[in-house]
């Protein structure tokens, strides 16, 4: 069977496993939670660049990035469902893994990738609208800049260092968010008309559990029913 560029870079990687343990054990702590930080890191910079002065924009910010995130990963569940591909694990029973998910039955798109480049776009295109208006905190802005899209890079390797995506739905993940926060700021007035609705928000995120833990749900019920 002949490999495709993505199984051979993520066998490259596999095989690390083991080599060192403190480097093993940094990936999994950014593959599983590194992605909280990386949100929080966010949020927080956010907060102390805007807060002081102009909460409703700050407010904005927030409500923005959480829709675009919902309806990226609705937009990532959806070709997980209509064009499946399964986790490494799934297709190469002899995969190392250095933790085990919640689900095997989707792999491409990363939704980890997703989130932390969506989250990280956002803080961009609003940063470049800061600079001009906040020269006191540009250098702030900057290092925050650089520090979220180092924490969302290593989010992205270690899902493929722990053996749990092909650097394919890394690349797939990024695709997504980068599209997304174009097609967002690109024609922001009429995404206006959605976002600012907090039901479109919990219905876009009911979706998104429905479409990744279907599965759990009819399980769940099935059990309680019995």
């Amino acid at each position: 069977m002949k490999l495709t560029w993505s199984q051979q870079l993520f066998f490259f990687l596999n095989k690390k496993h083991g080599q060192r343990i403190w480097f093993d054990q940094f990936m999994v702590f950014a593959a599983q939670y590194l992605i909280v930080l990386h949100i929080a890191i966010i949020i927080l910079a956010t907060f102390f660049i805007l807060a002081d002065q102009q909460w409703i924009l700050f407010e904005l910010f927030v409500k923005e990035t959480m829709f675009l995130v919902a309806v990226a990963l609705v937009t990532s569940y959806t070709i997980g469902w209509v064009v499946p591909h399964r986790r490494p694990i799934r297709e190469f029973p002899q995969t190392s893994l250095l933790f085990h998910t919640l689900k095997t039955w989707k792999s491409f798109p990363s939704d980890h990738t997703i989130m932390v480049f969506s989250t990280w776009g956002m803080f961009l295109w609003f940063s470049l609208l800061w600079l001009d208006d906040l020269a006191r905190v540009r250098y702030s802005i900057l290092i925050f800049l650089i520090v979220t899209f180092v924490s969302a890079a290593l989010v992205a390797f270690s899902r493929i260092y722990c053996g749990v995506h092909y650097p394919r739905d890394i690349l797939g993940g990024i695709l997504i968010a980068a599209f997304y926060v174009w097609l967002f700021e690109s024609s922001v007035h009429w995404w206006n008309i959605l976002y600012v609705n907090g039901w479109a928000i919990a219905l876009v995120l009911a979706v998104v559990l429905v479409f990744g833990y279907h599965r759990r749900i009819i399980r769940f019920i099935s059990s309680r029913l019995s």
